[in-house]
């Protein structure tokens, strides 16, 4: 894989919604890792300006980079009445929240148009196909087969978000290029897409799913996701079998990352806060520090449907209420979140590897001994 994508070091940047910049993704793809971009469901016609504002702060051209997108669901269950009820109560929550904060806003957000989804995360693939973007990750599961054949045979790089080795399975079978495989410890939104109306069973930890999927899936270069940190954990990965780590809350705090004031500051100094796997933030599970929403709608939201991004409430509430209040913004993160460092993204990159490095050789002497 690092080969053929022409990296020197085998740090990947995790396509964070958000909080990852052209700025940020450049700065890793030149410190000779692989910068991703999360563009999630943004809409196509944002595409061309953000792949062009990555190559432009790119030191050479023929550097790697990507792009993340979400793959819409084929089809939306119906809602019971129970579901929709909790609901109701959590945009009730958002909407009392809003008053007491002065806020004036959306909470609910509209029903989801799936023809709407599917037709733009179409456009966006061939956006990207269009922009000769070298690498295409898809989250969520993966598009039709004629699709991805259409998008490798462009000669892209694909890589699929994987949580179990159901889901390796299938990308193996469709014949993905590498598996990005999420740990428990990740933070941000489940990449859950086998069997969805349960995440649970699918919170093995990053080390042990890793090497469970290095001996199942021996074909496939797999990137290991969830909380990677620091060097010794990326020793730690690649000795599990991962060809490759992607590594996404150690960027919150870089120069680069799109990451807010308010953010930084609760990742960098309440290091007792912890974290929580929530479905009240967006209405797919998702990890990010625990406040005060995040207790209070502990148990409803385990009655919320598991549907789509963005059904519990709008984004403009939390554009709204992050600067006012963290009480009620999920600042998404990883379990690894205390050990978030000040510094630029390429100096990241380059410290990671160097640990690794003097992790393995301190080993190797240890070994000797």
């Amino acid at each position: 894989m690092l080969s053929r994508l022409g990296m020197s070091n085998p740090v990947v940047l995790a396509p964070m919604a958000g909080c990852c910049t052209p700025a940020l993704v450049a700065a890793v793809s030149n410190a000779g890792g692989l910068g991703m971009y999360g563009a999630a469901s943004l809409p196509a016609s944002q595409l061309p300006s953000i792949v062009q504002d990555i190559r432009a702060q790119l030191q050479q051209p023929d550097l790697p980079f990507g792009i993340n997108l979400f793959v819409p669901p084929a089809e939306l269950p119906p809602h019971t009445e129970a579901q929709q009820a909790a609901l109701r109560q959590v945009h009730a929550y958002y909407a009392d929240a809003a008053a007491r904060l002065q806020l004036d806003c959306e909470v609910a957000a509209p029903t989801p148009d799936l023809a709407a989804l599917q037709a733009n995360f179409t456009a966006q693939v061939q956006v990207l196909l269009d922009e000769a973007v070298p690498v295409i990750a898809f989250y969520f599961g993966l598009p039709e087969q004629q699709l991805l054949s259409r998008i490798q045979a462009a000669g892209t790089f694909t890589m699929g978000t994987v949580t179990c080795l159901q889901e390796a399975q299938k990308l193996q079978a469709a014949g993905i290029d590498a598996m990005v495989v999420q740990g428990s410890e990740a933070g941000g939104h489940r990449g859950t897409w086998y069997k969805t109306g349960d995440y649970t069973p699918h919170m093995t930890g990053t080390t042990t799913l890793v090497a469970l999927l290095a001996q199942q899936v021996r074909d496939v270069p797999l990137l290991a996701a969830g909380g990677i940190m620091n060097g010794g954990q990326v020793a730690a990965a690649l000795a599990a079998g991962a060809a490759a780590v992607q590594v996404g809350t150690a960027f919150l705090t870089t120069a680069e990352a799109g990451t807010p004031q308010p953010g930084r500051q609760l990742l960098l100094q309440d290091h007792t806060r912890g974290t929580t796997v929530t479905q009240a933030f967006t209405g797919r599970p998702a990890r990010g520090l625990t406040n005060q929403a995040t207790r209070d709608l502990q148990q409803l939201q385990q009655q919320l449907p598991l549907s789509l991004i963005g059904l519990v409430n709008a984004r403009p509430f939390y554009n709204a209420a992050a600067s006012v209040s963290s009480d009620y913004v999920l600042q998404l993160c990883g379990q690894g979140y205390p050990l978030c460092r000040e510094c630029s993204a390429g100096e990241l990159v380059r410290q990671l590897l160097q640990e690794a490095e003097a992790e393995v050789q301190e080993l190797g002497k240890e070994d000797a001994a």
